[in-house]
């Protein structure tokens, strides 16, 4: 479908249906390149693992908030406050990855941890989005876990852990992450 006289064009729509978020939790961080990052099959860089299954309703939401502008007591004068981007996701699954993902921590032979707080180590993130007309959204960047929230364990249903992340500014970019938007159905050059 084209746009319709009003330039509206349901095919450009974004139904999220499925998608993945990717952590690289060890080694010199590394980065998705910008023809990588669009490629078809996307190929992540080594060292980079996937955190498993999200709940049905704790699919990726993004936030962000922005500080307080600073205003002085001359009028018509004030800076803005400092912005920040976060992306919460409710992961479904509690193997090594997530465990280790949210304490920081690796199991041992036992598959025993010490819990003492939250992960607030930065690594490298790619969380994927795929839609329902084909197209995907992909973003990579370095993250850290704010906060972590278990959902109570209600008999009959999928536990989990709704884990929000920090996405930090990176100044090799002059961002919090870089974004891809692919529609395999734009024209090609």
């Amino acid at each position: 479908m084209t746009a319709d006289v009003e330039g509206n064009d349901l095919e450009k729509v974004f139904i999220p249906v499925t998608g993945f978020l990717a952590v690289q939790l060890t080694g010199e961080p590394k980065w998705v390149e910008s023809t990588a990052g669009a490629a078809t099959p996307l190929v992540l860089p080594e060292g980079y693992v996937k955190v498993g299954l999200f709940k049905q309703d704790g699919g990726p939401q993004d936030g962000g908030d922005k500080e307080d502008d600073l205003e002085f007591f001359q009028e018509g004068y004030k800076l803005g406050g400092a912005k920040s981007r976060t992306l919460q996701i409710t992961l479904a699954e509690f193997n090594d990855v997530v465990r280790r993902l949210i304490t920081g921590k690796t199991p041992d032979k036992n598959g025993m941890i010490t819990v003492d707080g939250d992960n607030d180590a930065t690594f490298p993130m790619f969380e994927v989005l795929k839609g329902k007309n084909g197209m995907s959204i992909r973003r990579n960047g370095l993250g850290r876990i704010k906060t972590v929230e278990p959902d109570q364990s209600t008999r009959g249903e999928a536990g989990g852990n709704a884990v929000t992340f920090d996405w930090l500014r990176n100044d090799e970019w002059n961002g919090f992450y870089r974004e891809w938007l692919v529609d395999p159905n734009a024209p090609k050059d």
